[in-house]
């Protein structure tokens, strides 16, 4: 299904903070945090403001604030058990941004020099909350989700709503403190702020004397129609450890590792993000689609099954991994310029099963594609939630193809009927034959049937496949007499000439293959003809 906007164009401007300041003793800390506060960007209401300050002094449990980390290192060079002097400076920002709608998230994604994470990166603000978006109880209803992150001093964006949590001290951003020191220094601050037990020498021990790892697993996702787990392949998979992460993507297998990337000590958290260059899966209106998973040292070998949400985030997925990567017979695949096709699954019922949108500003302001998980109450099958995906996708790449303004001139029989070949087509390709919806009322059609699909007909299937769905003659249902056809040479050499059927069945007689002839053509367009 297609539908168009119109919208009105907007400038958007983003400039960066620039902000940077020693810090030499631990009792200057609120008079820097003072000078690194950040004013209002002019002519926008939104502002990054410093509230670091709001916190009681001696009960904040961060470890790598800097005042933290500053006054682990005094102890410990008083004690005797550092004996190198650092001049410790704040050198990263905790920021966390609100963006206030789908335009403004995509412009701080876009724009912000740092990875964004939908929930705390503190690991002691969240636990092991396998949610979709976290929300610290101040997000109302509709509202779109905090995003964390971490940013070297200098690369806050202004121009959003944004909240400096913390001033800290990082020493993998730019190492100025030996390894072993490191870690005494890091365990003194874990032992203040009540991260590790001080009484616990085993804990103690393991923070010290750390023990390197790489974080790995495998992802899997489960099938309706094929009542199996099949690899969830190549998603993007986060992996962090408080201020520190790392990103990957599964394999064919859904097999991911951070080796020889990055490794880590202790627990890490674990989670799903559905994007990648090419495209990007967002959680209805609410953001990006996520799946979150547990806190823990050991590898993550996890299944979409029983959460739903996810489980329509992974099938969409599936689908344009297909559409994009792998075999879909020679059909053009739904690229978008230069920008990401953007494609909104909502868990929830709507008017459509799916519908595509395309004004030339989808991907900038709103998302190309909408996939619904409901009709009515009932949860839609993974297999129909593929096959829609792969409907939306091919107007896409018909849209594309054509240009916006020559797409919307064309007849919605010839847009709907090509769609509905291509589902038709990569469904089969996916699942080695077509579950229902497809091909059952599809070569079932006849026009009226249901008026509401009176434009998503075989037309297009009937020029390609060897089965005739009408022998018999019937006056209400096409005939299809012919075949030799392939849907690639139809994309390549047909669809873009096509507005109508009379351009239509020009173009399919100037490109007929060997063996078909132009009587054979018009038998098979003539009940559309006729109800058109």
């Amino acid at each position: 299904m297609r539908t168009k906007l119109v919208l009105l164009t907007a400038i958007f401007f983003t400039v960066f903070l620039s902000c940077s300041k020693e810090i030499e003793e631990v009792s200057n800390l609120d008079q820097t945090h003072s000078q690194l506060r950040s004013g209002r960007t002019a002519g926008r209401s939104q502002s990054v403001v410093d509230i670091s300050q709001t916190r009681e002094k001696g009960k904040y449990n961060n470890p790598y604030y800097i005042g933290t980390i500053k006054a682990a290192y005094l102890k410990l060079k008083s004690l005797g058990q550092i004996s190198a002097t650092y001049n410790i400076s704040p050198n990263a920002l905790y920021v966390r941004y609100l963006p206030k709608d789908e335009n403004d998230f995509y412009l701080l994604e876009t724009t912000s020099p740092t990875e964004l994470f939908e929930y705390p990166l503190q690991e002691n603000d969240i636990q092991n909350n396998e949610i979709h978006h976290y929300d610290d109880g101040t997000l109302s209803d509709g509202q779109l989700p905090f995003q964390y992150t971490v940013c070297t001093i200098g690369q806050v964006l202004t121009g959003f709503e944004a909240d400096i949590l913390d001033t800290l001290y990082l020493n993998h951003i730019n190492p100025t403190i030996s390894d072993e020191d490191w870690r005494k220094i890091e365990t003194e601050a874990f032992i203040s702020t009540g991260v590790i037990n001080p009484n616990n020498p085993d804990d103690v021990q393991a923070s010290i004397f750390c023990d390197e790892w790489f974080p790995s697993g495998k992802i899997e996702i489960w099938d309706d129609a094929l009542a199996t787990n099949l690899p969830l392949k190549q998603v993007k998979v986060k992996v962090s450890k408080w201020y520190q992460w790392a990103t990957v993507y599964t394999n064919n297998t859904g097999n991911f590792t951070t080796f020889p990337f990055m490794d880590f000590c202790g627990k890490v958290k674990y989670s799903i993000i559905y994007e990648n260059p090419i495209w990007d899966i967002r959680d209805g209106k609410l953001g990006q689609a996520d799946t979150q998973g547990p806190k823990q040292k050991a590898p993550w070998n996890h299944l979409i099954k029983d959460d739903k949400k996810s489980l329509g985030f992974g099938t969409v997925h599936r689908s344009l991994v297909r559409y994009f990567f792998e075999d879909v017979a020679g059909l053009r695949r739904p690229v978008v310029g230069a920008q990401k096709l953007k494609v909104s699954y909502r868990h929830e019922d709507g008017d459509s099963n799916g519908f595509f949108s395309s004004s030339g500003f989808e991907g900038i302001f709103y998302s190309h594609v909408h996939i619904f998980g409901f009709n009515g109450s009932t949860l839609r099958q993974t297999h129909s939630i593929f096959s829609t995906t792969s409907h939306e996708l091919a107007h896409v790449a018909h849209a594309f193809q054509m240009g916006n303004i020559q797409f919307w001139q064309v007849s919605n029989l010839i847009v709907e009927s090509w769609a509905r070949a291509c589902q038709w087509k990569i469904t089969e390709l996916e699942y080695g034959y077509s579950p229902s919806p497809v091909p059952g009322p599809i070569q079932n059609w006849f026009y009226d049937q249901d008026p509401d699909f009176n434009n998503y007909s075989p037309l297009f299937i009937d020029l390609e496949d060897a089965f005739n769905q009408n022998p018999s003659n019937l006056p209400n249902r096409p005939r299809d007499i012919t075949s030799g056809y392939n849907l690639s040479l139809i994309q390549s050499n047909v669809l873009g000439h096509s507005y109508g059927l009379s351009s239509l069945r020009d173009r399919l007689k100037s490109q007929k293959p060997s063996g078909v002839t132009d009587a054979q053509i018009d038998t098979n367009l003539q009940h559309f003809f006729d109800n058109f």
